[in-house]
């Protein structure tokens, strides 16, 4: 997040943002955060021990040290 304020007029994006103190209600955003917050939201995650990491682990690396 860019971090820059905004009022009503000028964007009416708003994103949850935990961790920061703005638990509680999603804060305002330019268009460019939120699409970049979208996009993000859209991906797949997969926890790492299910094998669908797109890191350098393997699975036949992490199979080697059983």
């Amino acid at each position: 997040m860019c971090g820059n304020s905004f009022c009503h007029e000028h964007s009416s994006r708003r994103v949850s943002v935990f961790g920061i103190g703005f638990d509680d209600e999603p804060v305002r955003v330019c268009d460019n955060c939120f699409a970049e917050y979208y996009a993000a939201s859209q991906e797949p995650q997969y926890p790492p021990q299910y094998g669908f990491s797109s890191g350098p682990l393997t699975t036949s690396s992490r199979l080697s040290g059983l």
